[in-house]
Order: structure tokens, then C-alpha cells, then sequence
């Protein structure tokens, strides 16, 4: 039978990674208008945001933490019902990152190894907070996964920002769980002719795997029929991000949001074909030229 990513042609992505303290953005987010302007301009499928990078649900979680504005109305519901009644398919998108978690528990953090976190980085100050998988926020993160498959809908799961999204990881989840396995300390030096530093890199390709299967196992728990796409866009960095051949066996397409050249491009398309359990892969463009144009305001009156 033929799958419902075999036969999409015209698929949309807004982001909404609008921080607590910005609710007049989202204020006047009107469902029906939104749906019915993908249908006009001819979208089959809608990735409707469950959650943001900020960690704040756009619905009304029992587990998770609530944006502002969820408190008052579901808005990932309504917009999963109005895509639905216009026959757009409604595909969920969960983000791994939370800043949300990252401030409410630093034991939850990717820690660098002078101990600092990703909003400790130049560049992510007051930003993104990335978690670890190898933390209890593994398990948090799934009852997410299975709250928003089990309460809406959904045709899909499309999960972003998997990975560690920087080099080592020297936090106590890490650590100890490294420590059982090896009997010795996460390697404080990126050595790659040093037998240790190569224990490491296995060990951390090893635990995003694991985590990414978890993810598909608990979204087919609840729907089997569900598609499952994890974000790949980081893939050329490796090791760095843990990335691995199993990671992709996790997803039912391989799917990614690139910002790159035709010829960077070109080697995208033919790596996500190359490891997509099915096809097509899904090769995922923003309408800008750069991340720096993608999100555009404009006076109210326009």
C-alpha cells in the first residue's frame, strides 16, 4: 500500500518558535485562515508545530511545558482539525531542543568540558537549550512523543534537532554512563589516532541511535501506521553530532531542512537517498535565501 510521503508533492513548514513573553504574536493566530491558506495555495501536507525549540507546547500538555498562549486554547489541535477538514495532512513536529528544560534542570544539558551549556556558547546566549539524550530528559521528551500521538490525529511525526549538537558531552549522564561501559573518563582532548577518543565517538553514535529508535518505537506504539521522519540536516558533521547508519534506520524517510549551494545540495539529495529506509526522501528548503532573511516582520497595516 502505498504510503502517504510516497504520494505528497507540495508540503509547508511555518516555524513558530515564538519565546513566552511574545504572546502578541500568537494572539491572533487564527486556525481556519491558516489552513485554508495552505489549501489555496495548493499544500497536501501541513508539519503543525506541537512544540517549539524553546520547549514550549502549543497545546494543552499534561507533561510538557505550556506556552503562554496554550493555556487559553489549543492551538495545535485547532490547526491539526482545520488542515484535516480541508483534506491537508496533518504531520506533528516536535523539537528536541527546550530551553524551558535547559534552565529548569543543568543536569538535563549537553555540558561542554569546561562545563558550560549551549546557551553558554557565543552566538546562542538567551536562546537554545540543548539537552542530552543520554539524560532523564530521554524520557520526558517521549512523553511528549506519546501525548501528542496519542491525543491528535496525526498522519506523521517529524522530530527536529536530534543529536548533541557539539563536540563532547561531559555531563553526569554522560559520564557515568560511559564510565560503566569503558571504565574510564570521557577523553578531554578530540585525539583521533587515540584508541580512547575512538571509544567515545562508538559510545556516542551508540546512544543517539538508541534514542532515535526509542522515538520511532513509542510513536508506532501508539499509531504503527504513523510515519516517523527525525531531522538529518546536520549529517556532514558526523560524529560531531553522533550521527550514525542507525540513526537513519529510525526514520520511514530521510528528511532534513538544508541552507546550502546547488552543489552542496546535490551531495544532500544523493546522501538522503543513499540511507532513506523508503522513498522519496524529503529534501526541505526555506523560502529565503538564508536563515538570516527567513523570518521577516511587517507593520501590522500591510
Amino acid at each position: 500500500m502505498e504510503k502517504w510521503y510516497q504520494k505528497s508533492t507540495f508540503r509547508s513548514l511555518v516555524d513558530m518558535h515564538v519565546a513566552d513573553g511574545k504572546e502578541g504574536l500568537l494572539s491572533q493566530f487564527d486556525a481556519e485562515s491558516y489552513a485554508e491558506s495552505l489549501a489555496y495555495a495548493g499544500f497536501d501536507t501541513a508539519y503543525v508545530y506541537a512544540s517549539n525549540c524553546l520547549g514550549l507546547c502549543l497545546y494543552p500538555t499534561k507533561v510538557g511545558k505550556r506556552h503562554p498562549e496554550a493555556k487559553k486554547r489549543d492551538l495545535f489541535g485547532a490547526t491539526v482539525a482545520a488542515c484535516k477538514a480541508r483534506d491537508i495532512r496533518p504531520i506533528g513536529y516536535l523539537n528536541f531542543w527546550s530551553t524551558a528544560c535547559y534552565d529548569e534542570h543543568p543536569e538535563w544539558r549537553v555540558v561542554g568540558r569546561k562545563g558550560n551549556g549551549h546557551r553558554d556558547f557565543a552566538g546562542h546566549a538567551g536562546r537554545y537549550g540543548v539537552l542530552c539524550p543520554n539524560s532523564p530528559y530521554a524520557d520526558y521528551f517521549l512523553s511528549l512523543v506519546r501525548e501528542v500521538c496519542e491525543g491528535y490525529p496525526i498522519e506523521g511525526l517529524w522530530v527536529d534537532m536530534v543529536g548533541f549538537w557539539r563536540g563532547a558531552c561531559f555531563c553526569e549522564s554522560c559520564q557515568r554512563k560511559f564510565r560503566e561501559e569503558t571504565g574510564e573518563s570521557i577523553p578531554e582532548r578530540v585525539a583521533w589516532t587515540h584508541p580512547a577518543w575512538h571509544r567515545y565517538i562508538a559510545f556516542k553514535t551508540r546512544s543517539l541511535r538508541e534514542f532515535a529508535t526509542r522515538i520511532r518505537e513509542t510513536a508506532k506504539a501508539v499509531k504503527p501506521e504513523l510515519s516517523v521522519s527525525l531531522q538529518s540536516a546536520g549529517w556532514a558533521l558526523g560524529a560531531q553530532l553522533g550521527f550514525d547508519e542507525g540513526y537513519f534506520e529510525a526514520s520511514d524517510y530521510a528528511a532534513g531542512d538544508f541552507y546550502t549551494d546547488v552543489r552542496e545540495g546535490a551531495v544532500d539529495c544523493k546522501f538522503l537517498s543513499a540511507v532513506s529506509r523508503e522513498h522519496p526522501f524529503e529534501y526541505m528548503v526555506s523560502r529565503c535565501p538564508s536563515l538570516e532573511l527567513h523570518t521577516v516582520s511587517k507593520p501590522f497595516a500591510a
